[in-house]
């Protein structure tokens, strides 16, 4: 079960990945504002969390 769970969340962060770089080429942002943009809709002005 433990593995299965794994590989979703490798299988979710792929797709996020892709996504974004989905999204900056669609748009043509860079990562920098994509974080922000994204922080803002979060709402969480405080401590960004990062990868």
């Amino acid at each position: 079960i433990l593995k299965r769970q794994k590989i979703r969340e490798a299988k979710a962060a792929a797709v996020r990945k892709h996504r974004r770089e989905q999204w900056m080429q669609e748009s043509g942002c860079s990562a920098e504002e994509f974080e922000a943009l994204l922080a803002r809709r979060r709402g969480s002005s405080g401590k960004k969390h990062r990868k």
